[in-house]
């Protein structure tokens, strides 16, 4: 097997096509996202030879990233490669009254990100991985 990933925002779009993709390359898998219904049923969908771990997980709450991202790579046993992948979208225009979605969008885009990278960040540099390659030199 070649390692393990730790995916956020696992279970839409770009996140879910990921999970599929590292599965089909023989990754275990640790998703998160804040829908876990969504999450199971991609579980299911990827349940056969791979190891699949999911977890409730809304960056917007920076504090519980560490804590989500730790317990999944506990389960896995390490990981190889973390990819901060959660947020959300929206439209709005200067002048619509819609500044409180901005700062919700950046919030959530931004500082999720972040903490997810810190948190991935202390989890490689610990140790915690399944094999030497990591995102901070994996070419691609």
């Amino acid at each position: 097997m070649p390692g393990s990933v730790l995916i956020t925002g696992a279970s839409t779009g770009i996140g879910r096509a990921l999970a599929f993709e590292f599965s089909r390359m023989g990754f275990a898998l640790g998703l998160c996202a804040r829908r876990l219904e969504l999450l199971e049923e991609l579980e299911e969908e990827l349940s056969g030879e791979n190891q699949v771990a999911v977890a409730h997980l809304d960056v917007a709450d920076l504090e519980s990233v560490p804590e989500v991202l730790n317990k999944l790579t506990d389960e896995l046993g390490g990981v190889s490669i973390i990819i901060a992948n959660a947020g959300i979208g929206g439209r709005s225009y200067p002048g619509e009254g819609t500044f409180h979605q901005d700062r919700k969008i950046i919030e959530i885009n931004v500082l999720g990100a972040m903490a997810t990278i810190d948190a991935g960040a202390d989890i490689l540099k610990t140790g915690r991985r399944t094999n030497r390659r990591n995102f901070f030199n994996r070419r691609f």
